[in-house]
Order: structure tokens, then sequence, then C-alpha cells
């Protein structure tokens, strides 16, 4: 039987049961959900790849801790979320050594379309990187992922009510972020 037409919790149970190729399964299912998460997290095309990769690593050493398939998804999530603080908090040191010339030579060449589409992407960045941590990450779960809020508040350990205060909290200081970024009250 093809991986695709296995659950979750199936391919859980045989890679705990000692079939390691039932994980390759679940990093088909789950590998473009984790670059999008990553990638709504960190400015680099790189830096969401390394997190692809060390939440799957992550995820292969502690699969067998996990008892239960269906809360792989909300686990995975939880997994590549934390990964993708720590880097974030790298990625930040990263850029302040860097100097602005060096953005400048990069963006030399590019058609103004694209330099602006990725000024307003790093400033989208920098705008979520000023929200806590739990806000941001409820906000990308639905704005990016399209996760619901049941589905987000089994990833985020809380109520439902909990989430729809928390996308409510970080709308709004998003919007002051932005706003602050342009110079805007």
């Amino acid at each position: 039987m093809a991986w695709q037409d296995l659950s979750d919790e199936e391919l859980v149970r045989r890679f705990n049961a000692g079939d390691t190729g039932a994980f390759e399964g679940l990093f088909r299912r789950y590998e473009v959900a984790m670059y999008r998460l990553a990638r709504a997290r960190v400015a680099s095309e790189d830096a969401a790849l390394d997190i692809v990769q060390e939440t799957f690593l992550k995820a292969y050493q502690g699969l067998g801790k996990l008892r239960s398939g269906p809360a792989f998804r909300a686990w995975l999530y939880r997994v590549c979320l934390n990964v993708a603080a720590g880097s974030a908090r790298s990625e930040a040191r990263r850029r302040r050594a860097e100097t602005d010339a060096a953005e400048r030579l990069e963006e030399v060449g590019e058609p103004i379309q694209t330099m602006l589409k990725q000024e307003g992407l790093r400033r989208l960045q920098s705008a979520l990187s000023r929200l806590p941590r739990l806000l941001a990450d409820t906000l990308i779960l639905r704005e990016i992922e399209g996760r619901s809020y049941s589905e987000i508040s089994e990833v985020m350990k809380c109520s439902e009510k909990a989430v729809e205060m928390r996308l409510f909290r970080a709308r709004r200081l998003l919007r002051r972020a932005m706003a602050a970024q342009e110079g805007m009250p």
C-alpha cells in the first residue's frame, strides 16, 4: 500500500514498529507545509530549508515518543515553530551583522517590481518579528497556512477562544508595526 493511502496514525504506528520507510510518507505529506511555515518565519529560502531539515530530523528522532498518530500533525507544527523561533533569533543576529551596502549590491540589476515586492515581504517579516511569538505563530498558522481555529488550538495547545483573541491582538499589533515602519501614527 502506498503512503498516500495511509493515515498519519498508521504511518506513525508503522514507523514505531520499525518500518523507517513510513517516515518518508510523513515527510512527503508535510514537507511543503513545513517549508511554508518556516518561510513565513525567516527571511531567506536557505534558512527556511534548514528549518525544514532540522524539523524533520527532530521529528525522526522524537517520533518514537509520540504515541498517537492523529496528534502527529499538531506535534510537527509545534516542532517546526520551535525550530523556526531558534533560527529566527540566529538570523536576526546575522542580519544585524550585515551592512546596508551588501544589501544594496544584491538589489542592483533587479527589476523595480521585484525589489518592491521583496521590500514589502521584508517589512512584513520585520513587523511579524516584533510581535510576541505566540501571537505571530497564531497569525502565521491562520493567515499563511490557512489552518482552522480548531487546528490552531490543537497546535498551540489552547482553546479556540484563545486562538480568536490571539488573532485579534496579533492583527492589531501587526497593523501598528506596519504603520510605524511607514512613519504613520
